[in-house]
């Protein structure tokens, strides 16, 4: 039986550079919280997630996996084709949860559901809805930023370019850390290094 609460976003790419796009992914997944990895074969990449966390520092809108996702698979199903699937269970699970819990609470203390708490009710499935909504369009921009070959950390810059034309000083204080660029611009700066001193 086909799961409801999974989506797929499938790209058919001409020459499409597994081992890039691949690579590429596992770059643009930093961050986003997820709890593992897996690598199933050269072509299936399994990331899980957890349905809770009592890490405090997980509870951000930019996590795209806990009480949201509990597993998201990137593959190649056929030789030009990429399919990203991502089973939101644990989001309407959660949704079913807190739904319960809204109409449990006022049957636990005795008082009677009246025209607010509804109100209050209809807002909090909205806020989950549109939260579950949210998440997937996340999950699709991840996807897109992929297949687009965008490592989502460097931008639209030609960082390879930009690192060329700055002084010796500046790309060692870039390669050790001492600016607020990002750990992939930080590693080009140590390749525009090394390839200067092999000229």
């Amino acid at each position: 039986m086909n799961n409801p609460f999974k989506i797929s976003f499938t790209k058919e790419i001409p020459d499409l550079d597994k081992d890039k796009i691949i690579e590429l992914f596992l770059i643009n997944l930093k961050g986003t919280l997820y709890e593992k990895v897996e690598t199933e074969s050269n072509n299936r990449i399994i990331i899980k997630g957890e349905f809770y966390s009592f890490d405090p520092t997980k509870n951000v809108p930019w996590n795209l996996w806990t009480g949201f996702s509990g597993k998201a698979e990137l593959y190649f199903p056929k030789e030009n084709v990429i399919v990203y699937s991502v089973d939101f269970s644990y989001g309407i699970i959660s949704l079913i949860c807190g739904l319960f819990f809204f109409l449990i609470f006022p049957l636990l203390f005795s008082f009677a559901i009246d025209r607010i708490y509804l109100g209050f009710l209809a807002v909090g499935i909205s806020v989950f809805i549109l939260s579950i909504i949210i998440k997937l369009l996340l999950h699709r921009h991840l996807f897109n930023k992929t297949i687009r070959l965008e490592n989502r950390f460097t931008g639209t810059y030609d960082w390879k370019k930009i690192l060329k034309n700055k002084s010796d000083n500046e790309l060692e204080n870039i390669a050790n850390g001492n600016t607020i660029l990002t750990l992939e611009v930080q590693k080009l700066a140590i390749e525009e290094i090394i390839n200067r001193k092999n000229v």
